[in-house]
C-alpha cells in the first residue's frame, strides 16, 4: 500500500528495515544512520547493496 501511494500519488513513505535487499528494491532515497546519527544519504545509483555497505562501513559516498 505505501509503495503504491509513493508511485501513484507522489507521497513520501518512511520505513525502517534491517533487510538490505528490501530497502534497495523499494527505495529511491536511503538514509543510513549509526548511533542515532545520519551518516549517509544515498540516491539514484548509490541505492545499491554496495552503496549501502560502503555507507555502513563509513566510506565516502
Amino acid at each position: 500500500m505505501a509503495v503504491e501511494l509513493a508511485k501513484t500519488e507522489g507521497m513520501s513513505v518512511a520505513f525502517i528495515s534491517s533487510e538490505m535487499d528490501e530497502m534497495v528494491r523499494t527505495c529511491s532515497k536511503l538514509i543510513v544512520m549509526r548511533d542515532r546519527r545520519k551518516v549517509a544519504e544515498l540516491t539514484g545509483e548509490q541505492v545499491s547493496s554496495d552503496g549501502v555497505m560502503q555507507a555502513i562501513a563509513g566510506g565516502d559516498n
